[in-house]
């Protein structure tokens, strides 16, 4: 039986997508308050899996906005409300 399209082979939401939305959040984060910037890095921690088929909810914080580089932090949390990643988000 194969997995679901964006499951690994645990079954668990992949981590690349986990990646993929934390950068999109937080470069969308910083361009509500910086020019057009480009993102130069993303450092993410998987601290707890997320089963196929469970919510997961994003929350972003800015922490730094500059005229040339800006930093966000996004926390994908579960249904109980705990963090399953952690990213910081640069841009420049």
């Amino acid at each position: 039986m194969s997995a679901p399209p964006l499951a690994n082979p645990s079954r668990n939401l992949h981590g690349g997508i986990s990646l993929c939305v934390s950068e999109w959040l937080g470069a969308r984060a910083l361009g509500r308050f910086a020019g057009p910037l480009t993102t130069a890095s993303v450092h993410i921690a998987y601290v707890r899996s997320v089963p196929i088929g469970h919510r997961v909810r994003y929350t972003t914080d800015v922490v730094h906005t500059g005229r040339t580089l800006g930093v966000a932090h996004v926390v994908g949390s579960n249904e109980a409300g705990k963090a399953c990643t952690v990213a910081a988000v640069i841009t420049h």
